[in-house]
């Protein structure tokens, strides 16, 4: 239906040089420029209030995330109705390549414990890499600025009740530029993880 591109107004000329060259080659294409910044979870809360399909994936644009499993969220989410599909590394068939040891320890840990406080089956909490209806995405409210919007897509929709799915993916480290994502960074997933769980038992 249509692909659009968030791009950061600090990103290299190159980079929406590049990105216009894809609007101009493929008529699906659109291309964004970012008003908040910086941040990669503001780039996908924009992405969220522009499209105009029924369903979304998220997905960074790094190479890291398989773009041709995409078929297998779309047909997953037909088959069980999920409100959002999740590509997770960590299910059988799926896995990880060129992952720092740490952030592989790290992120298995956070697995671990945020499956166990939110009490669900679901594998990968902290990945960006998924499909979802646009209603759902516009009816949970979002406040991450980087890349723990992943993280918090997922796991507001968990506390929101509705159904979330599972498909296997594999990561593989970008070949080219560098990673936003530093390590110390991902100390957000778990202040955002205890901050949302907090927030559900306030209500109850």
């Amino acid at each position: 239906h249509e692909v659009l591109i968030v791009v950061s107004p600090k990103s290299p000329a190159k980079t929406l040089e590049i990105c216009e060259g894809c609007v101009k080659t493929h008529p699906r294409v659109k291309v964004l420029v970012q008003q908040q910044t910086p941040g990669v979870g503001y780039a996908y809360r924009e992405g969220m209030d522009k499209a105009t399909g029924n369903l979304m994936v998220l997905m960074d644009s790094d190479g890291e995330m398989d773009v041709e499993d995409v078929p297998k969220m779309l047909a997953c989410q037909r088959a069980t109705g999920a409100d959002l599909v999740v590509a997770s590394r960590w299910l059988p068939g799926g896995g990880v390549e060129g992952y720092e040891p740490v952030k592989y320890v790290l992120n298995r840990g956070y697995q671990i414990i945020f499956r166990a406080l939110y009490w669900t089956r679901i594998h990968d909490l902290t990945f960006g890499f998924k499909l979802a209806k646009t209603d759902v995405l516009r009816a949970v409210r979002f406040s991450s600025q980087f890349q723990e919007i992943g993280c918090e897509v997922t796991l507001r929709i968990l506390r929101a009740g509705y159904k979330v799915a599972e498909v296997p993916t594999r990561w593989v480290k970008r070949k080219e530029g560098l990673s936003t994502n530093p390590l110390g960074r991902n100390m957000r997933y778990a202040r955002l993880a205890l901050s949302i769980w907090r927030e559900n038992n306030a209500r109850q």
